[in-house]
């Protein structure tokens, strides 16, 4: 084999109700262009904090030996893009739970401030 060059994967993430590789287009040479549709695209766009993975996610380079690989790029592209989704919802879940322990905390000075009234 010769000396391989790099091949860049350009992921475009559009927010959609379930996750779904909608297209693959060649626009160029050693360039692809991947269309993914996800709920977490959605999600990251609404979180300030998610959009440097956000933005990480839309730039995935490959790197091939042959051109007649490109299935197994798209493949490795598509994991690539797939495990972007999971930090993106991770991320998510790790924001939901630090709300949930902000109300948590309300709640319980809540209780806490009736308490001590009752007891008043």
């Amino acid at each position: 084999g010769g000396g391989g060059g790099s091949r860049s994967v350009r992921v475009e993430l559009r927010c959609a109700a379930e996750t779904r590789l909608v297209a693959v287009e060649e626009d160029g040479k050693c360039s692809y262009l991947m269309l993914l549709e996800t709920v977490h695209a959605c999600l990251a766009a609404s979180l300030n904090e998610l959009e440097e993975v956000h933005s990480a996610s839309l730039r995935l380079l490959i790197y091939e030996e042959n051109a007649e690989q490109t299935e197994a790029g798209q493949a490795r592209a598509h994991e690539a893009v797939l495990e972007q989704v999971e930090a993106m919802k991770q991320g998510q879940q790790h924001q939901q739970q630090h709300q949930q322990q902000l109300q948590q905390q309300h709640q319980q000075q809540r209780e806490q401030q009736e308490r001590q009234q009752q007891q008043r």
